[in-house]
């Protein structure tokens, strides 16, 4: 089972703070936790999560959120369907989309943020 990894929690709070979306969207079954410090520091936010199931169709039944977050979803799917995710949320759901993705073996114990491994 994959798990979100440790070290990319501070740049996802620094891009949360920098700007200040007023909507959330979580996609895969951990998002929620990592949203929290935002979340609790602002309680005026609409967060929206979408834990598991068939993502593509639940994503499609959803309005356009200011930030989508996105973390345990993608190495699920066959490549099709993780483009048709990605192709989706870029273009109908999302302002801003905060995407991760593993990355071979040092995805359990390294962070990678961006074209970045931290």
């Amino acid at each position: 089972a994959n798990r979100i990894p440790h070290g990319y929690e501070s740049d996802l709070r620094k891009t949360l703070n920098e700007l200040a979306p007023k909507s959330l969207l979580a996609v895969g079954p951990n998002t929620i936790q990592a949203l929290e410090p935002y979340s609790s520091s602002h309680p005026d936010v609409l967060i929206t999560h979408i834990a598991e199931g068939d993502w593509l169709a639940q994503v499609h039944a959803t309005q356009r959120f200011d930030f989508v977050f996105l973390a345990e979803v993608l190495e699920h799917l066959s490549r099709a369907k993780a483009g048709a995710l990605l192709a989706q949320l870029r273009d109908l759901h999302a302002d801003r989309l905060y995407a991760l993705v593993p990355i071979g073996k040092a995805w359990l114990t390294t962070a990678a943020i961006g074209s970045k491994t931290i």
